[in-house]
């Protein structure tokens, strides 16, 4: 018998640890200011063929498009979970910087999501999000 020491190379594991909040698709859907920015990537990059308008757009606009939309328009980490039924969004772990302490890290997170328009009110709302899954 013998038995591989060595990396695997076709491991399908995922991890996702953040400081952040889990969203739904109405979340995404309802935020004005997301739906907005979208639209105007969307026909920025030339993807607009039959030249819907913003209401058109919005009345139209599936989940997976917005949070494709998102993950472009910040710094923070997002993922959509193994089934891409649930939203995450927030800062690494690893992000928070030598002199800063854990609630100066979360504060700037706080403030990226109400850049996008995700109204979060303190540190307190967030939470630590560690998630894994294998596709197989």
């Amino acid at each position: 018998m013998r038995i591989k020491q060595d990396f695997v190379t076709n491991s399908s594991t995922t991890s996702f640890v953040v400081w952040g909040k889990m969203l739904d698709q109405r979340d995404l859907q309802k935020n004005e200011k997301l739906v907005k920015t979208a639209y105007d990537r969307f026909v920025e990059k030339g993807y607009n063929r039959n030249n819907l308008t913003f209401e058109e757009f919005k009345e139209n606009e599936r989940f997976h498009d917005l949070f494709d939309q998102l993950s472009y328009l910040t710094k923070l980490d997002t993922s959509m979970g193994p089934c891409g039924d649930d939203f995450w969004i927030g800062g690494v772990v690893d992000g928070i910087k030598l002199d800063q302490t854990l609630r100066e890290y979360q504060q700037e997170i706080v403030d990226e999501l109400n850049r996008l328009g995700f109204t979060t009110n303190s540190v307190d709302e967030l939470g630590f999000i560690c998630e894994a899954w294998r596709d197989g």
